[in-house]
């Protein structure tokens, strides 16, 4: 349930508007044998900017809500604008079964002809836009499978075409129409049906819940049919209903409901707020459910809040960023390739051999800030006088997970240098010389912050012995990098020495052991 409410709000708030009993029978052949909750949203009266500020307003940094309010910006709000510009007006997240171990639904985006179907297809697949213009990196790696079935854009696992073959859609007519048909609140819609086949398995095996849901048993849970609940993120506020087998069902259900809400572990005294103002009343076979924050919690606030027990702001928000920091990286440096045939050497230098200006600032004309790159004097060194004053516009792609390291200018992304790496000595390496292949040789590295270097230095992370792993990991369990192909990847502190070293090398001509770490 905590990554339905996550990705409901990440993955983008809004309403819905059926407004035909015919849309609701076409969507629902959008939905596998084993769909069991579809968030919907409307992208037209979505307020993705409204939500960033509201979380922003928090002002909290151990929630991240910073971080979270800039990465819906940058991350979430320019998919939400092109995905409008193309037509697209509604977006269905579907939990099914079949990805229940991955976390991720499937998404159903329709439109309103093929040719805006192709484009939101590569959309989806590249990040870009149809001019090649980069709208999300995001979206870069998100889904292994999309493809377009007449207007309708589907992405999800690489099964998913099959799952969805017209002869294994099952009837829907009953449970997810009677769900579709309630009258729709709020800036979310998620709804989900309990279906026979789940029913039974329900009752049959009585799974036990976890700790926190008092006596609600998977033996109770079969007796609900139907649920459908409006969310409004900017209060927050939920209000829905649940349909149950019969009166006697609902009675039971409410109060099982009641004392797993009493019991839930929430982290801080704004959750428990917001536990003990929800209320469940009974209507016959039917629970209608309302969760209002006290009006003395701010909804920032509240926004924050929720987020960070649901999943931890500082680590995963932070993550989400790193990952595409390193992505788009690669992508520049491929671009720099591209345009001078060889990556950046690791520094520029003066006619003495001095090292005067790091990588990243030559990188930065294809980071899109070709502006802030024009403000250096490429002559002079990176703490000349008037460099000096340009370090505090470091830009969000270096960033670290740290709040104190980025306000000081200083980055954790680094480059591996040494003998026989992709950096060193003065020149840049072109990719016929990374023989070792550009998928088994790492690019840019996450060093521990205790290593961080101001950005525009040319300083980076030296490779050579001794105690390499150690000094990479420090006292972390992992780190992330970005290799030649691009690509961007977590380093396991399982992995072996040997193949550490075999890594940030371009051509040692060794067997990388992949089952290894």
């Amino acid at each position: 349930m905590r990554t339905i409410i996550l990705s409901a709000i990440l993955c983008f708030a809004g309403t819905t508007s059926l407004s035909s009993a015919q849309e609701a029978e076409d969507i629902t052949r959008t939905f596998d044998d084993a769909a069991v909750v579809v968030v919907i949203v409307d992208l037209d009266r979505l307020d993705l900017t409204g939500v960033a500020d509201a979380i922003a307003s928090a002002g909290s940094e151990d929630l991240g809500s910073e971080r979270l309010a800039n990465s819906l910006r940058r991350y979430f709000q320019p998919v939400v604008q092109q995905l409008r510009e193309l037509g697209v007006s509604k977006l269905y997240a579907v939990y099914s079964l079949h990805d229940w171990n991955g976390g991720m639904p499937y998404l159903v985006l329709p439109t309103s002809s093929e040719e805006q179907a192709d484009k939101v297809s590569q959309l989806m697949q590249t990040g870009n836009d149809a001019g090649g213009k980069i709208v999300s990196v995001v979206l870069r790696d998100a889904f292994r499978n999309v493809f377009v079935r007449g207007t309708v854009v589907f992405a999800g696992t690489q099964d998913l075409e099959q799952r969805l073959s017209p002869d294994r859609i099952p009837d829907r007519s009953i449970g997810w129409k009677a769900a579709l048909a309630v009258p729709r609140e709020g800036a979310i819609r998620v709804i989900g049906v309990v279906t026979e086949d789940q029913r039974r398995v329900l009752r049959e095996f009585a799974p036990k819940l976890p700790e926190g849901f008092g006596q609600l048993s998977g033996e109770r849970l079969a007796e609900l049919r139907w649920f459908s609940l409006g969310v409004d993120v900017l209060l927050p506020a939920v209000k829905g209903i649940v349909q149950t087998d019969s009166d006697a069902s609902a009675q039971m259900l409410s109060a099982l409901l009641g004392t797993a809400a009493a019991q839930a572990p929430v982290k801080n005294d704004t959750l428990r707020d917001i536990v003990n103002a929800t209320q469940i009343t009974v209507d016959g076979d039917r629970l209608e459910l309302s969760m209002v924050p006290p009006a003395n919690r701010p909804s920032g606030e509240v926004l924050a809040s929720l987020l960070d027990d649901v999943v931890p702001l500082s680590q995963n928000f932070s993550l989400l960023d790193l990952r595409n920091h390193l992505k788009q990286l690669g992508l520049g440096m491929h671009n720099f390739h591209d345009a001078y045939g060889s990556f950046p050497p690791p520094a520029s230098f003066d006619e003495n051999g001095q090292p005067l200006l790091s990588w990243r600032v030559y990188l930065l004309p294809y980071l899109d800030a070709n502006d802030l790159y024009r403000q250096f004097h490429l002559d002079e060194p990176w703490d000349s006088v008037h460099n000096l004053t340009l370090v505090e516009q470091m830009p969000d792609v270096f960033a670290s997970s740290s709040f104190d390291l980025n306000a000081r200018g200083l980055t954790t992304l680094q480059l591996p240098v040494g003998e026989n790496t992709v950096f060193h000595g003065q020149a840049g390496v072109p990719i016929r010389e990374i023989t070792d292949g550009t998928s088994n040789t790492i690019m840019i590295l996450e060093v521990p912050p205790e290593r961080a270097v101001i950005w525009t230095k040319p300083e980076d992370f030296p490779v050579d012995p001794p105690s390499l792993k150690d000094r990479l990991f420090g006292s972390r369990d992992q780190f992330w990098t970005t290799f030649c192909d691009g690509s961007a990847r977590a380093i396991e502190g399982t992995i072996p020495d040997e193949t550490l070293s075999a890594l940030v090398t371009k051509s040692g001509g060794e067997i990388i052991d992949y089952g290894g770490f």
